[in-house]
């Protein structure tokens, strides 16, 4: 006799679904390119007017890490900028 496990075929994998959709990181991606030295919460309000959805700075952190841009692309264009360094 075999032993086998009961899988659920309708059970939905665990997690929750993603706030930004592929085309909306792709939108994310060109205003981090086009606005390089605006703060989260200006990239917050031009994703709403943009995407029309709202999303938290949290939620737009994770994003830009997940695009594989960091602060310390921002962190070298405020060294650029700031006269006293």
């Amino acid at each position: 006799m075999r032993w086998g496990a009961v899988i659920d075929p309708w059970k939905k994998p665990p997690g929750r679904n993603k706030t930004l959709t592929r085309d909306d990181m792709k939108i994310l991606q060109e205003l981090v390119k086009d606005k390089i030295d605006w703060y989260l919460d200006e990239l917050v309000g031009e994703l709403e007017v943009r995407i029309g959805k709202l999303v938290s700075i949290p939620t737009l952190w994770r994003s830009l890490v997940y695009c594989g841009i960091s602060r310390k692309k921002l962190y070298r264009v405020a060294y650029e900028q700031n006269e006293l360094l």
